[in-house]
This record gives C-alpha cells, sequence and structure tokens, in this order.
C-alpha cells in the first residue's frame, strides 16, 4: 500500500477524532451547564422547603399555644364541658363539669353518667335537677369533624334562687299594697257573716229559716276563704310540685267545687279532658281552674243573664301542649281593659280581690304556660290555660340528655 493511502486514512482519523472531541467537548460543556442549572435548582428548593419548615415550624408552636390556651380556658370555665365520642363514652371533661356531676367521667358512658347524677323527676325548660340538689343548663353541639357531641352545663342555682327571692320580695311588696284593700274587703262579708252567726245563736229562728240563714252565713264565709286563697296563692307565685294529673280528674273536682258552690245558677259542661295529662301542683292548677270558672260565673251574674252557661274543654295543642278552654255567657271583655284584667288587684266587681286573674296567671308561669284571653265569635269571654302535656318536660330532659 502506498504512503498516499496511509496519509489519507490518518488524515480522516484525524478529522473524526477531532469531530468526536468538539462532541464531547460540547457535551460535557452543557452537562457541566445543566449541572449548574441544577445546583441552582436544589438551592432553591432547599431555600423553599427551609421556609416552609420554618412555617411549619412556627403554626405548630402556634397551634401549640392555642391548644394551651384552650386548656388553661376549660381548666379555669365556670361551666362544665364534656366531649363524647360516636359510641357515647366522655373522652374528656374539664373540672368544672367533674365537680357538677362527680368523678369518674373520663372513659365513663354517658348514659350511665346520666343515670348516677341527673333525677328523673324534673320539669325542663333546657334545664335539669342534679341529685346533690344543684340546677345546671345542658346544650349540646356535634363535632363536625368527627362523630360525637360537646356537651355544655351551667350551674343556674344561684340564678334560679335568686329569681325567686325577687318575685317573692316583688309579690310581698304587692301584698303590703293589698292589704288595706283586703281588710276593707272581708270586714264587710265577716260583718255579715257575724250578724248571721248572731242570728243562729240567738235560738229564736224558725225551722224554716235556719236553712236560709246558714246558707247566707257559708256564703260568706266562702267569701272570706276565696278572698284568703287567692292571697296566698298570689304570695306563692304557684310554685309546683310534680306530680302527674289527669286532666279529666281536675275537671271533675274543679266543676264539683264551682257546682257545689253556685247550685242552681250555673249550667256546667265538661268537654274533652279524657287522655290528657300534665305535671305540676294539684292544689295550686286545681285552684287556677276554680278561679276561671268562678270569675266566669261571677261574670255573667253582672250581666242580663240569670243563669251562667260556662263550657270547660280540654284538648291537645301543638307541640305537646295541653289546652283549657273556660267559655261563658257573660258580656264579654271590653277591648279597652283585655291587658289590665291580668293586672293584680284591678277588677271591675265591687267586691273583687282583682287576684282572681293574676293568681290563674302566675300558676300558669310557674307551670311553663300561659293564660290568654280568647275572642269567641257567639260571644261571652274565653280565657284559655295552655300547659305542657306530661311527658313533654321528661322527653326534652331525656333530648338534653342524649
Amino acid at each position: 500500500m502506498s504512503d498516499s493511502s496511509f496519509e489519507s486514512r490518518d488524515k480522516a482519523r484525524m478529522q473524526e477524532l477531532e469531530k468526536a472531541f468538539e462532541v464531547f467537548t460540547r457535551t460535557s460543556r452543557q452537562l457541566s451547564d445543566s449541572y449548574a442549572e441544577l445546583e441552582a435548582q436544589v438551592s432553591s428548593l432547599s431555600q423553599e422547603l427551609a421556609s416552609a419548615r420554618d412555617a411549619r415550624l412556627q403554626e405548630l408552636a402556634e397551634k401549640e399555644r392555642i391548644g394551651r390556651r384552650l386548656e388553661q380556658l376549660l381548666e379555669t370555665l365556670p361551666g362544665g364541658v364534656i366531649v363524647i365520642d360516636g359510641e357515647g363514652r366522655v373522652r374528656d371533661a374539664n373540672p368544672a363539669a367533674e365537680s357538677l356531676l362527680g368523678k369518674p367521667l373520663t372513659e365513663q358512658s354517658w348514659e350511665a353518667i346520666r343515670r348516677r347524677a341527673f333525677t328523673e323527676q324534673t320539669r325542663s325548660t333546657g334545664e335539669v335537677s342534679l341529685r346533690t340538689g344543684r340546677r345546671v343548663s345542658i346544650s349540646q353541639r356535634s363535632l363536625e369533624a368527627e362523630q360525637g357531641r360537646i356537651v355544655l352545663l351551667t350551674d343556674v342555682s344561684e340564678t334560679r334562687a335568686l329569681q325567686e327571692l325577687v318575685d317573692r320580695h316583688q309579690r310581698l311588696s304587692a301584698m303590703g299594697e293589698m292589704a288595706a284593700r283586703l281588710a276593707h274587703q272581708i270586714r264587710t262579708p265577716l260583718s255579715a257573716a257575724l250578724l248571721y252567726a248572731g242570728q243562729l245563736e240567738t235560738g229564736h229562728l224558725g225551722q224554716d229559716a235556719l236553712p236560709r240563714i246558714g246558707g247566707k252565713l257559708a256564703g260568706r264565709l266562702r267569701q272570706i276563704e276565696g278572698m284568703v286563697g287567692d292571697m296566698l296563692m298570689f304570695a306563692s307565685g304557684g310554685r309546683r310540685d310534680d306530680e302527674r294529673l289527669g286532666v279529666d280528674e281536675l275537671f271533675a273536682e274543679a266543676g264539683g267545687q264551682v257546682m257545689a258552690r253556685w247550685r242552681h245558677q250555673l249550667k256546667l259542661q265538661v268537654q274533652g279532658g279524657r287522655g290528657l295529662a300534665i305535671r305540676g301542683s294539684r292544689a295550686a292548677v286545681l285552684g287556677a281552674l276554680t278561679n276561671l270558672l268562678n270569675n266566669a260565673v261571677e261574670a255573667v251574674q253582672g250581666s242580663e243573664s240569670e243563669i251562667a252557661h260556662i263550657r270547660l274543654r280540654g284538648e291537645r295543642g301543638d307541640g305537646r301542649k295541653v289546652i283549657i278552654r273556660v267559655r261563658d255567657n257573660g258580656p264579654g271583655v271590653p277591648a279597652g281593659i283585655r291587658e289590665q284584667i291580668f293586672e293584680p288587684f284591678y277588677t271591675t266587681r265591687p267586691q273583687g280581690t282583682g287576684l282572681g286573674l293574676a293568681v290563674v296567671r302566675s300558676v300558669a308561669e310557674a307551670h311553663n304556660g300561659e293564660l290568654m284571653l280568647g275572642t269567641p265569635r257567639q260571644g261571652g269571654a274565653e280565657f284559655i290555660l295552655v300547659l305542657p302535656d306530661a311527658e313533654a318536660g321528661r322527653s326534652d330532659i331525656q333530648e338534653q340528655q342524649s
């Protein structure tokens, strides 16, 4: 082979090597640039991660501070706070809750705690009585992020005691105003009663006059008894027990008392009541019913009607209520005094004490009810007594406690 062939071949190889070197150089430069860029990106990411880590640490520190503040707040809250999980077990409780309900609370069944700490015989206005004698208001909220709920307990014992004390002082103050009026009003029937008693004492009355004089004497004594009873009921504010009372039984007893007093001056029609029941004080509710019935008869006597036609009706209302209506055939209540008639000592009758309707309203409010004046189309007056039925308070308590 000639020397020229070797030279051309070497020259071709040199060219290939030069090209390869150029490619290598170019690739190395690209790699170096990519590495520098990668280093810059890594540095930037490291800075971002460091910033994110610092922000996260600050967020965690802030959450810890908030958690400590909330924990301190729960520790110092005067109200009880209880956290209940989806299975009905207490997961957390603050010291106020433990003070109200006793220990242990955590990891205990809420149902068992409720049976242990709450009384069953109590009425509900969102409140229950504890076996320790304290009275608490219960409210609860569902946990949004998980199953379960938070129960809040507020001790309202002192508040209720102060309210009762204020109410009692107000009633006693009103009784002071009443004393002079009542003394004068009692003096008249008392004088008449003494006169009739003196006639009986002489022994000179004939046999035919004895029933008449005895009836008049009994009437005046009943009038005095009613005045004193109204005064005592108003002073007590209609405080209630927690007895289950059948409405039909109340109707029968109240109707019997009123019919015995008015005899031939009253025709009483009783409707409904069967199957209805309320909870409260028998004496207070019975006194309220007889007050309404007597008030109706007296209103009719002041009109042209000789016989009072009174309808006493019981029915079930909306929202677990018992509605008692007393309607008469009297002249009705003038529009100008519809609100005044419920005020203590307001009366349109010369011999009235002005306490009858005030007593009924006081009893209604003491039993979480109300007294309203209806507007019958047929004339006359209608008074509507609305009271919670016997199961309303107990059901509300169970809903609050469960």
